[in-house]
């Protein structure tokens, strides 16, 4: 993380908002005078609390919108090879664990290889006009 001059002053601007906040509210007001060692404890800790939310924010990286597009490709990109390859592999898996069955072998094996693997191939035979979620 990258932290600049504004994030601290913040950060420090949120501590000193809250305790003195906290402080006026477990005094009653805006004599401070009257606040114990606990409720000065109470309020310090409330102040800290916020400066630490406001400081653990991340800040922006400094990649610029394509470079953020063309990672954000690449990831999908990588993902939907990982994800084909693992559906193949769990296909040829139940199509060997099917073959095996001596009773169900071939009939089983033509009936998964009508299923379609693709969502485009799935949606050929469907009527065009109804949307993805209502086939």
């Amino acid at each position: 993380m990258k932290y600049s001059i504004p994030t601290i002053a913040k950060a420090v601007m949120a501590v000193i908002t809250a305790t003195l906040g906290a402080a006026a509210l477990a005094a009653h007001g805006p004599d401070l005078s009257v606040l114990t060692f606990g409720e000065w404890m109470g309020a310090l800790g409330a102040g800290l609390t916020s400066g630490g939310v406001v400081f653990g924010t991340p800040n922006r990286d400094s990649k610029s919108a394509a470079e953020r597009v063309a990672q954000g490709v690449q990831d999908a990109l990588v993902k939907q090879a990982q994800s084909n390859s693992d559906v193949e592999q769990i296909r040829q898996v139940i199509a060997g664990a099917v073959g095996n069955v001596p009773v169900f072998g071939p009939l089983a094996s033509q009936i998964l290889n009508q299923f379609p693997t693709a969502y485009s191939q799935a949606a050929v035979n469907q009527d065009p006009y109804l949307a993805p979620y209502d086939r």
